[in-house]
């Protein structure tokens, strides 16, 4: 068994708080003067329980993996704050942020080039180890792999010997080896097949119960957010305009956006007929976007009122979070 100490899995507060968090990136305006920011996430806060699966689903480039990479630190943020078990990481120094480092590890999106293939399975997975001055790493490593559901002999081969699905153990693995509490997880299943992505998912359902792990799942895909998630923020050009449960999100949808994304998802139902929602026009650009509410240009209910008063993330239903003018008319229609 590879697990930290129960009082880091047994801490009562929220084990992340994100505030406010706000990263702007330089637009490539040719050194203009009045060139405008890129918004990649634009005032994100939300909060994370220990042992929870949060996903976070969006389109491409609505910001939902740079979100993910300020919350472990690989990025700087502009503004606002990110709190893992009570302390603020945003104002710490590399030195005083490295105990940290060991609680919060990274899956990252394609096992193909998150691996280095000069290194050994041994030296990939052991690296983290020898980081942060952890012993008995030959034992480590062996514990490590058969907790993935791979055999240790595989220690000595490198990884591109390996299919994509092994590979992506083989990033649990070393993702893993510094025993964590939390797993930022940005998209682990996409870049695999269907078959293998039933794998890993279900594998991550059996270590997040054995090591209770909190995960920080990063997906566009909602039939997979729907198997492994217990909330679900849906994020629109830099913000959050819904939050729920997922039982709540999938029964009654209050955002126009997650009810078109929700369409995508294949029906459990093999007689039941398509009805799909096809969103008008292409997503917005991040360094200006439309005035009031970020998604009225394409969306299907919009209003006057959409264009000049922007919709604040409020309560409409026990713990449901809505950035919608019309979320009660939305969640009336799904009843």
């Amino acid at each position: 068994m590879v697990g930290r100490a129960v009082s880091r899995r047994d801490y009562e507060e929220p084990l992340l708080r994100v505030e406010d968090l706000v990263k702007h990136y330089p637009s490539s305006g040719g050194g203009r003067r009045n060139s405008q920011a890129v918004r990649a996430v634009d005032g994100v806060s939300l909060q994370v329980e220990t042992a929870e699966t949060f996903a976070l689903v969006g389109e491409s480039g609505c910001g939902k993996s740079t979100l993910g990479r300020l919350v472990v630190r690989l990025e700087e943020p502009t503004s606002g704050t990110v709190q893992f078990m009570g302390s603020d990481l945003t104002n710490l120094g590399r030195r005083q942020l490295r105990p940290h480092r060991r609680d919060m590890q990274v899956v990252f999106q394609n096992p193909h080039s998150s691996l280095n293939p000069r290194m050994t399975v041994r030296q990939i997975v052991e690296e983290p180890l020898v980081v942060h001055d952890i012993d008995d790493r030959i034992g480590r490593v062996d514990r490590l792999l058969e907790l993935v559901g791979l055999p240790p002999a595989v220690a000595d081969r490198h990884a591109h010997e390996f299919s994509g699905g092994q590979r992506q153990r083989i990033g649990l693995a070393r993702a893993l080896s510094t025993e964590p509490t939390f797993l930022l997880l940005d998209e682990p299943v996409s870049a695999l097949d269907v078959s293998i992505q039933a794998q890993i998912l279900n594998l991550l359902v059996e270590l997040r119960d054995e090591l209770s792990l909190t995960y920080f799942f990063i997906s566009h895909d909602l039939g997979v957010v729907r198997y492994l998630a217990d909330r679900v923020a849906v994020m629109y050009l830099g913000r959050i305009v819904e939050l729920a449960s997922v039982f709540d999100l999938f029964a009654s949808p209050a955002h126009p956006y997650t009810e078109a994304l929700m369409s995508a998802v294949p029906s459990r139902d093999p007689e039941a007929g398509s009805q799909r929602i096809i969103l008008k026009g292409e997503l917005p650009s991040a360094a200006s976007p439309p005035s009031g509410c970020r998604f009225r240009t394409r969306c299907p209910m919009a209003r006057p009122e959409c264009a000049t008063d922007e919709p604040e993330l409020r309560l409409v239903e026990g713990d449901h979070l809505v950035a919608c003018h019309f979320a009660e008319e939305m969640m009336e229609k799904h009843r």
